[in-house]
């Protein structure tokens, strides 16, 4: 079944596209040095992540890997562990997220991240300004 069209999908596609254009570099310097894509979330955030999408320790690890856009391979020598086996763990993140790729997973990982910004039971600050006020286009 595509990820589009499963009801019960925790982060199926359905576009994204304003996730993707909110995160493009920003542009005029030729080369500028940055931390990994997961040390933009703390590790609050990554924990209460892993919960709602029901990762493992090892595959919270995978997926961070991959969100700072590592090779299997770089993932493999960082973890101690063989290019198939990370290969097996993101294979099952697919399937367990219903995407497809590793761009439909970080997308699944911010969409996460956001909802847990805006949910009043969570222990993560609001993201906006204008949470506050109700004016912020994530609460629904």
């Amino acid at each position: 079944m595509p990820a589009s069209s499963n009801p019960d999908s925790l982060c199926g596609s359905n576009g994204g596209d304003e996730i993707l254009s909110s995160l493009n570099p920003s542009k005029g310097f030729a080369f500028s040095p940055r931390p990994g894509g997961a040390t933009i979330l703390c590790r609050l955030a990554w924990d209460r992540i892993a919960d709602v999408l029901k990762l493992s320790p090892r595959e919270l690890q995978v997926v961070q890997g991959i969100f700072d856009d590592k090779t299997e391979l770089a993932i493999a020598s960082s973890l101690g562990l063989s290019t198939s086996t990370v290969h097996t763990y993101t294979e099952r993140i697919y399937h367990k997220l219903d995407v497809r790729d590793r761009v439909q997973l970080v997308i699944c990982v911010v969409r996460s991240f956001l909802d847990l910004c805006v949910s009043d039971s969570d222990a993560l600050p609001p993201i906006c300004h204008r949470a506050s006020s109700g004016q912020c286009p994530w609460y629904h």
